[in-house]
């Protein structure tokens, strides 16, 4: 796996989470 690879699939993994827990949290603001 490259790096680049790897980099977007982190990224894609951390957008995932912070969308999750808007859905289970409205009221926690996260950037």
């Amino acid at each position: 796996m490259s790096d680049k690879t790897l980099t977007k699939a982190i990224d894609n993994n951390l957008m995932y989470n912070n969308h999750y827990y808007k859905i289970m949290n409205p009221k926690l603001k996260i950037l």
